[in-house]
């Protein structure tokens, strides 16, 4: 009765969803590759929800899900504050992207010959050196709050700054450099091989993977800034737009993506900037 009922869903199921599927099972359902890290994700997700990363107090007046606070705290509680911003940035964005790539790393782990040791070591340093590259790029909004009060030019040049955020974002979306990384990211991972120098070569091809990603993620990336880093709806929506990229056919989503922003702007610039951002 169950495996009719999954027939039945997967017949209406969209092809680019049921070939995702399809690479992550196998007959006797998920692979042990995909089941571990589908309960990563559902543990960084739950420790962003939970709060129980190390951070430094909030300003006065200010919440962590608001404009600019997190980083803003960051910056004044010195390096203290910027390593465990930079913790919370790398969880963050593991959260966020571990679902879009979900596929290609399990295919990456799964086509290394070997024990289960041995994949274990691949997956853990092609993931490893991928979210490590994430974390890092924590210092770009760091470094933005040292120069630019975030939450100030969010709450009071909104009505500005938060359309000219938008028109960028969906600008980007129809540039040939994010045509060319949307390609790039959602072709399938090279091959982990047969092992052959397996670390060296797994903390190499996810600081790759990360350059596909970065180059097409940056400017929705740079949404969350504006809107609040830890705003649930934000992380939520764009890793759904991440996922969805790299799940079907990358250019399209990322135009249909690209109109919405630009119309967002337009209505923002026109309207005033919604409550929920």
């Amino acid at each position: 009765m169950i495996h009719d009922t999954v027939a039945h869903v997967a017949r209406v199921l969209p092809d680019p969803v049921v070939q995702y599927l399809d690479r992550t099972t196998t007959a006797d359902g998920l692979s042990p590759t995909a089941l571990t890290l589908g309960k990563l994700i559902v543990v960084l997700w739950t420790m962003l929800f939970a709060g129980v990363l190390p951070f430094p107090q909030m300003p006065a007046g200010l919440a962590m899900t608001d404009p600019g606070a997190p980083e803003a705290a960051a910056v004044a509680a010195g390096l203290a504050g910027a390593a465990e911003y930079l913790l919370m940035w790398g969880v963050m964005m593991a959260a966020m992207m571990y679902p879009a790539v979900f596929a290609r790393s399990v295919d990456y782990v799964e086509s290394v010959d070997g024990s289960a040791v041995t994949k274990l070591v691949v997956g853990t340093g092609f993931l490893g050196a991928y979210s490590l590259a994430w974390a890092a790029t924590g210092v770009i909004p760091l470094a933005v709050e040292a120069v630019v009060d975030i939450n100030a030019l969010a709450t009071t040049a909104g009505r500005f700054a938060v359309p000219a955020v938008l028109f960028v974002a969906g600008a980007y979306q129809f540039t040939r450099l994010k045509r060319g990384a949307v390609a790039t990211c959602c072709a399938m991972t090279p091959s982990g091989g047969d092992g052959g120098g397996r670390l060296a070569n797994a903390l190499r091809d996810g600081l790759s993977h990360f350059r596909s990603c970065f180059t097409c993620t940056w400017a929705l990336c740079g949404l969350m800034v504006v809107f609040g880093t830890m705003n649930a709806f934000w992380m939520l929506l764009l890793s759904a737009v991440f996922t969805a990229e790299r799940a079907g056919d990358g250019n399209r989503v990322a135009a249909t993506v690209g109109l919405m922003l630009l119309w967002s702007a337009a209505s923002v610039l026109l309207t005033g900037v919604p409550g929920y951002v």
